[in-house]
């Protein structure tokens, strides 16, 4: 196969310098083939059907088809259609503009496409397909490995059998057939993937930025708390002081203004009731004081008036007596006998007054 290509190769090569060279002398289509056709003065076609319909296109192989301009189609019933395409191998395609399709039965129709392997699809525009049976549909697609896809715009699949069907993103595999992406460095920009190792740093870092900031947020926490604790318990407690020694001290001023009234009340009626007593004791003493002196009168009275009674009656008595004694006694007798009881009245008489004298000059209260 290689020492195949190599002839063809060398013999494509001849008949361009041939081409060349006559072209030099005089621009007429090139064609070697059994019906093979170059459709103008610029165009080649070698082989059997070859046919080069486009403007400076060239057609190599059997049933090789280039009718795009400046198109290029080498292989068996390869076509190159697109403005400046090119199609190698058997029944490759080139149908976009500037589309390259390389391959057995590869097929670029996308412009500036690219397929490039057996049975490589580049449908969409600037897509790119590598690989046996890989697609690339997707606008600026690209598709590399066996049976790789990517349908999305801007999506790239690569290995084999790699699904890329979201718009810009990289697949390495498809659900159920993942890959891991080894020998990754550690990303450095901000849009660089990173390796395991440096998330798991990164992890840990975090975590250990987030213990710590929980760790001194809690410490913080604790420490506002328990000053808040702090300050609300000295605050109670000044409260509670406050209220207490203005209640204390209240209190204390009721009880003042109670013990002074108290004690003023107990006074005045104190006071009053020893006035009262005083005037009542002294209105009963004067009434006894008068009832005594007017009773001590009445009794010194009566004592007196007594004392007279008996006085005269003593006397009376005597008197009789005298007279009886002086009846039966002589003149003389009778005569001393009188003496004797004016004598004895006289005495008693004075005695009377000098007691009645002393009643009445008795002091009253």
């Amino acid at each position: 196969m290689k020492a195949t290509k190599t002839i063809l190769a060398i013999f494509i090569a001849n008949s361009l310098v041939i081409s060349s060279s006559h072209a030099a002398l005089q621009a007429t289509p090139t064609q070697y083939g059994d019906n093979a056709s170059a459709g103008t003065p610029t165009s080649s076609a070698f082989g059997s059907y070859a046919n080069a319909s486009g403007s400076d296109g060239t057609a190599i192989g059997s049933n090789s088809k280039s009718s795009g301009n400046q198109s290029t189609a080498v292989g068996h019933t390869s076509w190159a259609t697109g403005q400046s395409s090119s199609a190698f191998g058997e029944n490759s395609t080139a149908s976009g503009d500037n589309s390259t399709a390389t391959g057995s039965l590869s097929s670029a129709s996308g412009e500036l496409s690219t397929a490039s392997g057996y049975f490589a699809d580049a449908k969409g525009d600037r897509a790119t397909a590598t690989g046996a049976n890989s697609n690339a549909s997707g606008a600026n697609s690209t598709a590399i490995g066996a049976n790789a896809s990517a349908s999305a715009k801007g999506s790239v699949a690569l290995g084999s059998g790699s699904v890329a069907d979201r718009e810009n993103t990289v697949s390495v595999g498809s659900a159920g057939s993942e890959r891991q992406i080894t020998n990754v460095a550690a990303g450095t920009a901000d849009t660089d993937a990173v390796n395991v190792k440096q998330l798991n740093d990164k992890a840990a870092e975090t975590l250990n930025s987030a213990n710590s900031y929980t760790d001194t947020k809690i410490t913080e926490t604790k420490n506002e708390l328990n000053a808040n604790i702090d300050k609300s318990k000295q605050e109670a407690i000044n409260t509670a002081n406050n209220y207490t020694d203005s209640k204390i001290t209240e209190t204390k001023n009721e009880l003042n203004v109670n013990i002074d009234k108290s004690k003023q009340e107990a006074i005045n009626t104190s006071n009053n009731y020893t006035d009262s007593k005083i005037t009542a004791t002294k209105n009963e003493l004067n009434v006894n004081i008068d009832k005594s002196k007017q009773e001590a009168i009445n009794s010194s009275n009566n004592y007196t008036d007594n004392k007279f009674q008996q006085g005269i009656s003593y006397t009376d008595k005597k008197y009789e007596q005298s007279i009886q004694y002086a009846q039966g006694a002589a003149d003389k007798a009778e005569q001393n006998a009188n003496n004797y009881t004016d004598n004895r009245f006289n005495q008693l008489s004075n005695q009377s007054n000098q007691r009645f004298e002393q009643l009445v000059m008795m002091p009253t209260y």
